[in-house]
C-alpha cells in the first residue's frame, strides 16, 4: 500500500476544503467542478484535519480491486467504463504527485485493453505506468512484464526477451519475479522454435509454483496454461491437456470468466489432436461464449481458428474455410496482423488443396502484404513459397524457382534455419523435377544443414528421402539405400510426437512414400544379387512399416493396451519395446501348421509378393497399385450392381458377367505366379492397398486344366493386417483370463424416436417423417462415408441372435436388443468373460479418417431420450477382452482408400487388440437376410468343432449353393482375421 506524504496529504485537503467553500457561493461553480473533478475520482470526502489521508488510498485501491473483477467477468461496456473511470483518475493521481498509485491504474487499464485486443493502447497505458514508476520497483518490473507480454503476443518475440530479462533483473521481488518468468515463457512459446518451448515450459512451471506461494491464482493459471501449451507444442498432449484442466480449475475457483474461457480455448484446441471432436467444439462453444460479450476479438479469432482445424481435421474444407476466414476478420478487427497472416495462409492452404490456384493465389497475395506490414519476414517467405508452389502447378517452372530464391533470400536475412531449410527444400525438389540431379543434391544437402539446426527431425527425414529418391533415380543404389535407412530411422523416432495435425496426416502419408522406396531400393539389390538377402530386408522392413503407430493415432499414449511384461517385448505399439517380427519368428509361429503367408506389398511404382513357409521365403513382382486399382475398381463397380436395387435385369446379367472376368484377371496378376505354391495350403493372407477390398476366396483358383472351381475350394483362408501380428494375438492371449461364460449378443438397435414405433408405422405404409439428428461425431461419419442420413433398423440381426441361443443355448447366451443394445451396456457389459460375441448392427468404416470408425448402438433408451450410442475405434482399444472370436454382423461400411502401409485401420484390428484372438467382419454393405443365414450355418459348424477358418468357408460354401444367395456378394464380403488354430478345447 502507498504511503501518502505530508505535502500531499495537505493538498487533497485544502483541494476539498476550497472545493466546498466555493460551490456555496453563485458564479464560482466552474472552480467547484474542476476541484471535485481532481479529487472525487479518488472517492474522497471532505475530511477533517485529523483524520489519516491514507484511507483515501485505501478506497481507490478498493475500487482497483473491484474494476479487477470487472476485467475478469464484465462484458464490453463495463470493460470501457472501467477504462473510463480509470483513466480519468489515473491523471488526477499525476497531478497530484501520486505516481505509485496512478501506474497502478495504468496497469489495470493495459490489462482491460488487452481483454478488448487493443494492444497499440495496452502497450501506451504500460508505458505510462513503466514511466511512473520508480526504478527497480514492483511496478517497474510489473509493467515491463505485461509491455513483454503484449509484444509476445503480436510476434515482437526479441522485443518480448529483452524486457522479460530487464524485469527478471530489477529488484521488485519475488511475485515480480515469477512474472517476468511467466512473460519470457510467454516470448519462448510463441517463437515456436523447438529449443525455446522446452524452456518456455521450464520457466512457466517455476512462475506457477511462485504464485501458487504467492497467493495469486489468476496468475498462477496463466502461468499453467502457458505450460500447458509449451507441452502440447512438444508432443506431450496428454500433459498438456491435464495442466489446462487444472487451470480450468483454478479460474473456475475465482470466478475468472475470462481466464475460464483461455482455458476452454486451449482444451478445445488439445482435444482436437486427441480425436475428440465432440468435446472439442463444446470447449470451443463455452469459450466463445464468454469472449464475444467481452468483445474479446483477438481471443475469438483463435477459437474460429480451432474450430477451422477441427473442420479440416475431420475433412470438412468448406466449413474449415468459413471458420478461417470469420479468424481472419476478426484478428484484423483485432489489428493482429500475425493471427491474420496464419489465417489467411490456412484458406489459401485450402484453396490450394482444391485446387482452387486462383483464389489460393489471391490469398497468398494478401499474406504477402499482410507479412510485409507486420515485417515478419519469414511468414513474407512462406507467403513467396505459397506463391511459387501455384506457379509451379500451372508449369511456370522459371517464375516458381525466383520465388523461392527470394523467400530463401528473406529467410536468410531473418537468420530463421527452419524457414531457411524449407527454401532449400523447394528449391531441391524444383531442381529434381527438372532433371538437375546434381543442383537437387546440393540443394537438398543445404536443406539438411538447417532442418538439422533447427532441430525439426520430421522435416530432416523428409529431406533423407528426398535425396534417396535422386540417387535411386540415378540408379545409385547404395548410396539411395543408406539416404532412406536414415529417413526410416528419424522417422520412427518421432513415431509417438507427431505435432500438429497437417503434420501428422502428412507423417502417415509420409512414412509410406519412405518404406515404398526403401522395399523398391532392396529388391532392385536383390535382383541383382540374389543371395544376399536383400528380400528378406525388404520382407522385414515392409512388416516394420505395418505395425508401427496404430495405438499412437487411434487411442494415443494415455490409452495404451496391456504393456506387460509377458508381452511388452512383441509388437504392441504403444509399447517401449513395440518391433515388428524378424523373418524366422514369423516362421517360427506357423511352424508344422501346413500354413503359408502370402504379403504383397503394392507401390506407386512396382508391386511385390512375398510367399512364406515355415523353412522358406519366395518372392515375386506384380503390377504397382496403378495397375492393380482400375481392376479393383472394376470389381467394386460390378458388386455396387448388385446393391442398386432398381437397376434392370440385364445391367445386373453384364454387371455379373464383367465380374467373373475382373475375377480371373486378378487371379491372372497375383495368384497365377505362385499358383505352384498354394495347393493344399492354408493361405494366411496380407493384404496391402486396394487389394484389402477384394475378398480371395472369391477369385478363381489359378489352374492349368481350365476348370472353373474357386479358391475357397482348395484353400482355408485367413487375413492378417501384418504377419507379426499373429504372435502379438497369441501372446496376448496367454495373460488374459479364461472367459467364464458362452455368448453375449448386442443386436437391431434403436436409432431415432420414430424406430420405437417403427413396426407399426412400416405395418400402416407409412414412410419416414424428417431426418432424425444424430450426434456430432456420428453425422461427420456418415458424411465421410457419403451414406444416407438415416441409419435403417436390421429386423433381420434379431434372427442372429436367436440362432446363436438355439445352438449354444438360452442359459449360455446373453441377449441385448433393441433399446437395451447400447454403448453403455457394451462398456459396462463385462465383455472380457465371454467367448463369443456377436455384434449385429452397423459398423462404420470411416477410411478417411479412421478414429472415427465405430459401431452404432442404441441412439435413444425407451422413453425417446438421446443416447450417446457410437461406440468408436478408441472405445474398443480400450475393452479387455479375452474372446475366441468377435463377429461384426451386418455391416454398412463403405469400400474406400486405406491408410497406404498402415493397412485397413478399422474396427477389426481394433478387435485384435483388445484381446479378441479372432475376428469376422464384412468388406461392404451386406444383405440383412443371406447374413442372417450365413451367421446360422456359421456358429452351427463352430459349435460342431470346425476350425473357425474352416467353418466359415463352409459357411460360404452352402449359402453359394442357395439359389437366392448364389452370387458372391451375398457370402463372400465376410472374411476372418486373427488367428487361424482351433477355438481353445479348454473352454
Amino acid at each position: 500500500m502507498l504511503i501518502l506524504d505530508k505535502a500531499q496529504a495537505a493538498t487533497i485537503f485544502w483541494l476539498q476544503l476550497i472545493a466546498l467553500m466555493f460551490s456555496m457561493r453563485s458564479g464560482i461553480w466552474l472552480l467547484s467542478a474542476f476541484a471535485i473533478a481532481l479529487v472525487a475520482p479518488i472517492g474522497l470526502m471532505p475530511l477533517a484535519p485529523d483524520h489519516s489521508a491514507n484511507s483515501a488510498l485505501e478506497r481507490y485501491q478498493g475500487k482497483l480491486a473491484e474494476l479487477t473483477i470487472v476485467r475478469d467477468t464484465g462484458d464490453s461496456q463495463d470493460l470501457r467504463q472501467a477504462i473510463t473511470w480509470l483513466q480519468e483518475h489515473a491523471r488526477v493521481l499525476q497531478r497530484l504527485n501520486l505516481s505509485e498509485a496512478a501506474a497502478r491504474g495504468y496497469l489495470l487499464t493495459g490489462e482491460i485493453y488487452e481483454v478488448l485486443s487493443q494492444y497499440q493502447r495496452a502497450t501506451a497505458s504500460y508505458r505510462r505506468a513503466l514511466h511512473l514508476s520508480s526504478k527497480g520497483s514492483y511496478l517497474g518490473c510489473t509493467a515491463m512484464s505485461h509491455l513483454a507480454r503484449v509484444y509476445a503476443t503480436t510476434g515482437d518475440w526479441q522485443r518480448a526477451f529483452n524486457l522479460s530479462r530487464n524485469a527478471r533483473d530489477s529488484s521488485g521481488g519475488l511475485h515480480c519475479w515469477a512474472e517476468a518468468l511467466q512473460s519470457e515463457a510467454e516470448a519462448s512459446r510463441f517463437s515456436n522454435q523447438q529449443g525455446d518451448l522446452g524452456h518456455s515450459f521450464d520457466l512457466a512451471l517455476i512462475a506457477a509454483d511462485v504464485f501458487a506461494y504467492e497467493g495469486d491464482a489468476g496468475e498462477e493459471a496463466q502461468a499453467l496454461l502457458t505450460a500447458a501449451y509449451s507441452e502440447f507444442q512438444l508432443n506431450q498432449a496428454e500433459d498438456g491437456f491435464r495442466l489446462a484442466e487444472q487451470a480450468l480449475r483454478i479460474w473456475s475457483s475465482t470466478g475468472n470468466r475470462h481466464g475460464m474461457a483461455l482455458a476452454h480455448t486451449a482444451l478445445g484446441f488439445f482435444s482436437i489432436r486427441r480425436s475428440n471432436p465432440e468435446y472439442s467444439l463444446s470447449e470451443s462453444k463455452q469459450a466463445l461464449q464468454i469472449f464475444a460479450p467481452m468483445g474479446d476479438r483477438d481471443n475469438e479469432a483463435i477459437v474460429y481458428s480451432n474450430l477451422g482445424l477441427l473442420a479440416k481435421e475431420i475433412g470438412n474444407l468448406d466449413e474449415a474455410y468459413e471458420n478461417f476466414k470469420h479468424a481472419s476478420l476478426l484478428f484484423a478487427a483485432a489489428h493482429d496482423l500475425i493471427g491474420e497472416v496464419s489465417a489467411v495462409d490456412s484458406q489459401a492452404d485450402i484453396m490450394w488443396r482444391e485446387r482452387n490456384y486462383v483464389e489460393a493465389n489471391r490469398l497468398y497475395q494478401a499474406e504477402l502484404m499482410l507479412s510485409r506490414r507486420a515485417h515478419n519476414a519469414p511468414l513474407e517467405a512462406a507467403a513467396y513459397l505459397g506463391l511459387g508452389s501455384i506457379l509451379d502447378a500451372n508449369g511456370k517452372d522459371r517464375q516458381a524457382l525466383s520465388y523461392c530464391q527470394l523467400a530463401l533470400a528473406l529467410e536468410q536475412a531473418a537468420h530463421d534455419d527452419y524457414g531457411i531449410g524449407e527454401s532449400w527444400r523447394y528449391l531441391g525438389r524444383l531442381y529434381a523435377k527438372h532433371k538437375q540431379e546434381k543442383d537437387a543434391l546440393a540443394a537438398f544437402q543445404h536443406a539438411l544443414e538447417f532442418k538439422i539446426r533447427a532441430e525439426a527431425s520430421s522435416e530432416e527425414a523428409a529431406v533423407h528421402h528426398e535425396i534417396g529418391s535422386v540417387y535411386h533415380h540415378l540408379h545409385q543404389l547404395e548410396s539411395a539405400r543408406n539416404e532412406i535407412e536414415k529417413a526410416i530411422h528419424l522417422i520412427e523416432s518421432e513415431r509417438t510426437k507427431v505435432s500438429g495435425f497437417d503434420d501428422r496426416a502428412s507423417y502417415f502419408a509420409s512414412v509410406h512414400q519412405y518404406y515404398e522406396l526403401y522395399v523398391e531400393v532392396l529388391m532392385e539389390l536383390h535382383e541383382q544379387h540374389p543371395q544376399q538377402g536383400f528380400a528378406q530386408q525388404a520382407f522385414e522392413a515392409w512388416e516394420q512399416s505395418k505395425m508401427r503407430s496404430l495405438l499412437d493415432m487411434l487411442a494415443g499414449r494415455s490409452q495404451n493396451a496391456d504393456c506387460s511384461a509377458e508381452y511388452s517385448a512383441t509388437i504392441i505399439p504403444a509399447c517401449g519395446g513395440a518391433r515388428a517380427l524378424t523373418l524366422s519368428e514369423i516362421q517360427q509361429e506357423i511352424h508344422g501348421d501346413d500354413s503359408l503367408i502370402v504379403e504383397y506389398a503394392l507401390g506407386k511404382n512396382a508391386g511385390y509378393v512375398w510367399v512364406l513357409s515355415d523353412q522358406n521365403l519366395w518372392s515375386y513382382k506384380v503390377p504397382n497399385a496403378t495397375g492393380i486399382q482400375p481392376l479393383v475398381e472394376r470389381f467394386r463397380r460390378d458388386l455396387r450392381a448388385r446393391l442398386n436395387v432398381s437397376a434392370d435385369q440385364q445391367s445386373t446379367r453384364l454387371a455379373d458377367g464383367d465380374f467373373r472376368a475382373v475375377c480371373q484377371a486378378l487371379t491372372q496378376v497375383l495368384l497365377a505366379p505362385i499358383a505352384d505354391r498354394l495347393l493344399g495350403k492354408r493361405i494366411i493372407l496380407v493384404a496391402d492397398g486396394p487389394l484389402q477390398h477384394v475378398p480371395f476366396s472369391v477369385l478363381p483358383f489359378p489352374s492349368a486344366d481350365g476348370q472353373e472351381t474357386l479358391l475357397r475350394d482348395h484353400n482355408e483362408l485367413v487375413y492378417l493386417p501384418s504377419a507379426s501380428a499373429l504372435k502379438f494375438i497369441r501372446d496376448r492371449a496367454k495373460v488374459r483370463p479364461l472367459p467364464s461364460r458362452q455368448a453375449a449378443v448386442y443386436a437391431n438397435p434403436v436409432f431415432s424416436r420414430e424406430d420405437l414405433h417403427w413396426s407399426s408405422i412400416r405395418a400402416a405404409g407409412k414412410t419416414r417423417g424428417a431426418k432424425p439428428e444424430y450426434p456430432l461425431v456420428l453425422k461427420w461419419v456418415l458424411r465421410d462415408m457419403h451414406l444416407d442420413d438415416v441409419l435403417p433398423r436390421l429386423p433381420g440381426t434379431e434372427e442372429e441372435a436367436k440362432a446363436l441361443v438355439e445352438i449354444m443355448g438360452q442359459d449360455q447366451v446373453f441377449v441385448a436388443t433393441g433399446t437395451k443394445a447400447t454403448r453403455e451396456a457394451v462398456l459396462k457389459g463385462d465383455l472380457g468373460n465371454y467367448r463369443h460375441i456377436l455384434f449385429a448392427t452397423h459398423s462404420l468404416l470411416d477410411e478417411k479418417h479412421p478414429e472415427l470408425s465405430g459401431l452404432v448402438f442404441s441412439l435413444v433408451n425407451e422413453a425417446g431420450k438421446k443416447l450417446d450410442g457410437f461406440l468408436r475405434v478408441k472405445d474398443i482399444y480400450q475393452l479387455k477382452l479375452s474372446a475366441e472370436m468377435v463377429v461384426l454382423s451386418a455391416c454398412e461400411s463403405a469400400l474406400g482408400r486405406d491408410l497406404q502401409s498402415e493397412g485397413m485401420i478399422g474396427l477389426t484390428r481394433a478387435f485384435l487388440y483388445a484381446g479378441s484372438k479372432r475376428v469376422v467382419s464384412s468388406l461392404w454393405k451386406v444383405d440383412d437376410g443371406a447374413t442372417a443365414e450365413l451367421i446360422r450355418h456359421f456358429y452351427q459348424y463352430v459349435h460342431d468343432g470346425k476350425d473357425p477358418g474352416e467353418a466359415l468357408r463352409l459357411a460360404q460354401k452352402d449359402l453359394s449353393q442357395n439359389r437366392q444367395w448364389r452370387h458372391p456378394y451375398f457370402w463372400a464380403g465376410f472374411i476372418l482375421q486373427g488367428d487361424y488354430r482351433p477355438i481353445d478345447s479348454q473352454h
